[in-house]
């Protein structure tokens, strides 16, 4: 506006301001790393993964890794492995082998140190995108190895979530006895990760007739129910879906 009423004459006003704006650019460049930015920076990096946008998913990561780094003994330090193994699974993405493999294995160290000799999930996940990597890679025997430890560590911690890791995982060391024609260790890891894979998907039945029943929902439940047997997959948000119906008035039984 003050260049607008000014035209092309040098003016006070736009002169002042552009100095002002000029002082509270200095003022953020000089300030100490916000806790609050680091963490927007990782969730900004998160919301972009998701959307495969990977360069902006790397940027936001890497900004805030700097950032973290500066916090080490406090409490957002924790993040800094978290933030390392993302940008392993960036790198991972974009095939870029190498830079992965460094970011992944400096998170397990890190996940490590923080857990002790404990099993960890976050420990068997870094684990097993290592295991991703020297796949890609063709490095059968570290493939396995870390693959191997991954699935002893899912299985000490149980729970619904390290089953479905359970699952993968057995399904991946199937891929490498099979690339190394171990034909009869993959044929019987294949079949293990089947049944693993079927304990899941009974769960997340089991979970969403639980709602049902609980919501009372009729033949609109009934036929989210059969959606979710015949694309198992898609039985997490099938559950999600129920509950939103439930709370809507057409829902309402």
């Amino acid at each position: 506006m003050e260049r607008s009423c000014a035209g092309s004459e040098p003016s006070l006003s736009v002169g002042v301001t552009l100095h002002e704006l000029g002082e509270v650019n200095l003022k953020q460049k000089n300030s100490k790393p916000s806790h609050s930015v680091a963490v927007t920076l990782h969730r900004l990096g998160n919301v972009n993964l998701e959307k495969n946008k990977l360069k902006a998913a790397e940027t936001f990561f890497t900004e805030s890794l700097a950032m973290e780094r500066s916090f080490a003994g406090s409490e957002l330090s924790h993040l800094v492995p978290v933030t390392l193994h993302e940008l392993g699974n960036v790198n991972l993405k974009q095939n870029k082998l190498e830079a992965a493999e460094t970011f992944f294995k400096e998170s397990l160290a890190m996940e490590r140190s923080c857990a002790g000799s404990k099993p960890s999930h976050s420990v068997a996940l870094t684990l097993h995108e290592l295991g991703n990597v020297s796949l890609k890679q063709n490095k059968l025997e570290a493939a396995e190895t870390f693959f191997k430890e991954s699935l002893a560590m899912e299985r000490f911690c149980g729970g619904s979530e390290a089953g479905r890791c359970v699952a993968v995982t057995l399904e991946r060391l199937g891929l490498v006895s099979f690339r190394k024609n171990e034909f009869k260790a993959a044929a019987i890891l294949f079949k293990e990760s089947l049944v693993a894979h079927l304990h899941c998907f009974l769960f997340w039945k089991r979970m969403l007739l639980s709602c049902l029943s609980g919501m009372g929902l009729g033949i609109s439940g009934t036929l989210l129910l059969v959606m979710g047997i015949h694309r198992p997959n898609d039985l997490l948000g099938s559950v999600f879906f129920v509950r939103l119906h439930a709370l809507s008035p057409s829902g309402v039984r």
